[in-house]
């Protein structure tokens, strides 16, 4: 049973840590990278960063309503995969975003990793609670999703002076993107009857 509960838990939680840091990088650099690819002043930068993030936070939760849908036909662990890809897909549209359209589709595309990075994993991680330790299964994996932005917060005055803003989102779109392919080796999730 431990070894079942390795293959499942050290893959997912790899492919958490690497998503939340490239969704970190997005909230992280987004203002910077704005202000100087586009050549905004700070109260503009900040104007197209809002319009960002409010884009693909309500598209995000639009989309949570497709998940069982996408279940159903996919799994979880494809879903999850597939949606980290596009998301990973999204923060390289931004970093490459010279126009505010091209910034405001990266954050659209950005918005299905978001969807299923906010849900997808707790539902994979609640289809293997078996003896009714929910709460104490959730804590220990929420530490997933603490990880990485706690050493990304502690790394961050080094980061911002020696990485450029469209690198870092760039490099975190990377690291979705290996999310994504890391997913693939979970194991699906149990089917309950």
């Amino acid at each position: 049973m431990r070894h079942d509960s390795f293959r499942f838990y050290a893959p997912l939680v790899v492919a958490q840590i690497l998503a939340w840091g490239g969704m970190f990088a997005l909230w992280v650099f987004s203002y910077l990278h704005i202000r100087s690819a586009l050549r905004l002043d700070e109260a503009e930068a900040i104007r197209w960063m809002g319009l960002g993030m409010a884009l693909y936070v309500v598209l995000g939760a639009a989309l949570n309503f497709t998940l069982p849908w996408t279940y159903l036909r996919l799994g979880l662990v494809r879903t999850h995969a597939v949606a980290l890809f596009c998301g990973g897909v999204g923060l390289m549209l931004v970093a490459h975003a010279l126009s505010p359209c091209a910034l405001l589709l990266g954050y659209a595309v950005t918005s299905l990793g978001w969807a299923s990075l906010s849900n997808t994993p707790y539902t994979l991680v609640s289809t293997r609670v078996t003896d009714g330790r929910y709460a104490l299964a959730m804590a220990r994996f929420n530490l997933s999703v603490i990880a990485p932005q706690v050493i990304l917060a502690l790394a961050l005055s080094w980061l911002i002076a020696r990485v450029a803003p469209a690198t870092a989102i760039f490099d975190g779109g990377i690291a979705m993107i290996l999310g994504s392919m890391v997913m693939l080796a979970v194991p699906e999730a149990p089917t309950r009857s």
